[in-house]
C-alpha cells in the first residue's frame, strides 16, 4: 500500500507539474516538469518580453515585463537574473503579489504562485551594490503542453 501511494504521488507530480510555481531546482535549466512535453522553439514564442535596462548602478531597479495577448495568456513563468559575462546570479527580485522569489547565491529568480491566466507580468529586479550588466532568461507557459524556455528580453 505504501509503495502504491509513493507511485501515485510521483505520477501526479510528474503529470501536473507545479501550478503553484516552479521549484528552485528549475533555475538552472528553466525547463518545467511537464511530463513528456518538450519546450517549443523560442523563435516561435507568441510572448513579448522586455527589460527596461541592461546596465545598472547601485540602487537601480530594472523592470522585466512578460506580455501575452488575447489569444496567448500566461499560465506560468520563471525568470532568472545573471551577469552576462560571469553567468553568476546577481541582484535580487522584489516580492510582489502572485510572485515567489528566489534570492540565493545560486539562483536569483521569480516564478508564479498560481496557474491562472494572466495577460502580463511585471517583475522588479534590484541591482547589487556595484555597477555592471544584467541579463535575464525566461520561461513562459501558455498551457501544460506548450511552453517556451530560454527566452531573452529585448530592451524597451
Amino acid at each position: 500500500m505504501y509503495l502504491l501511494a509513493v507511485l501515485v504521488y510521483l505520477f501526479v507530480s510528474t503529470v501536473y507539474g507545479y501550478p503553484s510555481g516552479a521549484p528552485i531546482e528549475a533555475c538552472e535549466s528553466l525547463i518545467p516538469n511537464h511530463g513528456r512535453n518538450q519546450p517549443q522553439q523560442p523563435k516561435y514564442s507568441p510572448f513579448k518580453i522586455t527589460q527596461s535596462a541592461d546596465q545598472y548602478a547601485p540602487g537601480d531597479v530594472v523592470t522585466v515585463k512578460i506580455e501575452g495577448s488575447r489569444d496567448y495568456s500566461i499560465r506560468g513563468f520563471f525568470v532568472k537574473a545573471y551577469d552576462p559575462v560571469t553567468k553568476d546570479a546577481i541582484g535580487k527580485f522584489r516580492d510582489g503579489e502572485g510572485l515567489k522569489t528566489f534570492n540565493t547565491d545560486s539562483c536569483i529568480g521569480a516564478t508564479h504562485t498560481d496557474n491562472k491566466r494572466k495577460q502580463s507580468v511585471v517583475l522588479l529586479w534590484e541591482a547589487p551594490q556595484s555597477k555592471g550588466h544584467v541579463s535575464f532568461k525566461v520561461t513562459v507557459v501558455k498551457r501544460f503542453s506548450e511552453f517556451y524556455t530560454n527566452l531573452e528580453p529585448i530592451l524597451e
